[in-house]
């Protein structure tokens, strides 16, 4: 068999390979080498775009962005009352938080001041530490039947 035989170009990369000397393991880092699989999640990345072919160069950069960044990212606004001292509801859209201040606060002020407050109560709080990032549901530990709780409630309903 003819040497040259067991190289080959690869078509993503066009870099010669040999077929012989190349183990599973390096044809995968070669792979993810091209692929660059991993991605910033941050919303608030200077660079543009970053991607990175391992998981180690992909975690350095997200802890360059906070050691906490994975309760940074994928945030949902929230609306609070910031005038109620004793209730901390929080709502998904000024709608509902406007409701609640027509309901509790309509005395003290206007429609418009009412409406103007329901829009400037926006906030974005940190995930919890043990919410899924993919999903959003709640990690659960395991109970002693070997289910997590949120599984157990998906089965139950």
């Amino acid at each position: 068999m003819n040497k040259n035989e067991d190289i080959f170009a690869f078509e993503w990369c066009s870099e010669p390979l040999d077929k012989k000397a190349l183990s599973e393991s390096e044809w995968r880092r070669h792979i993810d080498r091209d692929l660059k699989p991993y991605i910033c999640l941050s919303e608030e990345c200077q660079e543009v775009h970053p991607v990175y072919s391992t998981f180690n160069e992909w975690y350095s950069h997200m802890n360059c962005h906070s050691r906490r960044w994975y309760r940074q990212i994928y945030l949902s606004p929230t609306w609070v009352c910031t005038i109620c001292e004793f209730n901390s509801g929080v709502y998904s859209n000024p709608q509902d938080l406007y409701s609640h201040l027509q309901e509790s606060h309509d005395g003290d002020y206007t429609n418009e001041q009412l409406r103007v407050i329901s829009q400037q109560s926006k906030i974005k709080q940190p995930r919890a530490w043990d919410n899924c990032l993919l999903c959003g549901f709640t990690v659960e530990e395991e109970d002693t039947e070997g289910t997590t709780g949120f599984l157990n409630e998906q089965t139950e309903n």
